[in-house]
């Protein structure tokens, strides 16, 4: 990719839509608060499904969507595991285990990358999954800041590339947590073009969460009315 250094992508890897229990975002609109957060590649991340893949994020709609906003999208799934959630990205299908090394093997037999959000937002010591990780989320919008400090921290000692993730859930968060990475997509970008951006290109995370009481109590506030309207099923 010579000759792309002084270009930039940005990327949120880590959102949810109304597919998850706890957000009403419509993939339309996250598409359109993307395109204003001048973001080019992102994965809606749902809670336990990829629902969103089957329906308006389809093969051929994120292609329609790529050459109309230019912006890529990587499809993923955030699973919770014995260890705390695992996000897997560059996936086909639904992740159905729920151990955290057999959501990883799954994860690796689609070819996808492991990513793990929010490393200290579990309960054992993150320290003993990164030999399985692929990608560190090391700044998550809805963590506290001592918690992403200790992110960066692990991400440094233990040499794990490092992404940010807004773990949007209201279209307000979507870019408020980005990673920037040095190159620029193809015209055609394929799989393995991005996962190389991803992985291997040099980037920074710019940033900082929002409000804790604020991001978390929509969300609250959104799973309590979707769960009286019958609107969850995860």
């Amino acid at each position: 990719m010579s000759g792309e250094e002084t270009k930039q992508i940005h990327c949120d890897l880590h959102m949810h839509s109304n597919y998850s229990f706890d957000s009403f975002m419509s993939p339309k609109f996250i598409i359109k608060s993307a395109k204003i957060r001048n973001t080019s590649i992102i994965s809606v991340t749902d809670h336990g499904n990829m629902d969103i893949y089957l329906n308006e994020f389809t093969p051929e709609r994120r292609e329609q969507i790529f050459n109309e906003y230019g912006i890529f999208i990587v499809p993923g799934m955030e699973i919770k595991t014995n260890r705390g959630d695992v996000i897997g990205l560059f996936l086909n299908k639904e992740i159905t285990s729920t151990t955290f090394s057999d959501v990883v093997a799954e994860i690796k037999d689609q070819d996808g990358i492991v990513m793990l959000p929010h490393p200290y937002h579990r309960d054992c010591d993150p320290r003993e999954l990164i030999p399985e990780v692929d990608i560190l989320e090391t700044v998550n919008g809805r963590c506290r800041s001592q918690k992403n400090d200790q992110a960066v921290s692990l991400s440094e000692s233990m040499n794990v590339p490092s992404v940010g993730g807004s773990d949007a859930h209201m279209y307000w968060e979507i870019g408020q947590i980005q990673t920037i990475i040095s190159g620029s997509l193809p015209s055609h970008p394929v799989k393995t073009d991005v996962i190389e951006l991803i992985c291997e290109s040099k980037r920074t995370v710019r940033g900082s969460p929002l409000p804790f009481l604020m991001t978390h109590g929509t969300s609250l506030a959104t799973e309590r009315v979707k769960t009286v309207l019958g609107l969850t099923n995860q």
